[in-house]
Formats: C-alpha cells, structure tokens, sequence
C-alpha cells in the first residue's frame, strides 16, 4: 500500500524537479488553448503529477499483487 504513496510523492518529485527547468509554464502555455474555460496555474500542474504519480503507483502495486 505504501508503493502508492510513493507513487504520489514520487509525481509530486517530478513535478516538482522538471519546474525547476521551466517546464510546468511550458506545459501550461501548451495546454491553455484547449481547455479555455480553466485558466490553469502551477497549482493545475502539481496536481497532475500528483495523480500521474499515483496512477503509476497503483499500476505498480497492482503488478507486485
């Protein structure tokens, strides 16, 4: 069970590393026009590598089962 919460933190690492290098405004700039009735923010970008990391982390746990 702990592989999933290590899967969250481990997207939420990513997330917050690949930032470091620009890449959560490039990933907002490139996703703006498609969902134009959210203005997405960093918060939007966090949040999704939260959930990538704990759809990783699920997929992993479910493979050691």
């Amino acid at each position: 069970m702990f592989v999933i919460l290590f899967g969250v933190f481990g997207g939420l690492i990513a997330g917050l590393v690949l930032s470091q290098f620009g890449a959560d405004e490039m990933l907002i700039n490139v996703l703006q026009p498609f969902l134009s009735e959210v203005e997405l923010t960093t918060q939007h970008y966090y949040v999704a590598f939260g959930l990538l990391g704990l759809f990783l982390g699920i997929i992993s746990f479910l493979k050691t089962k």
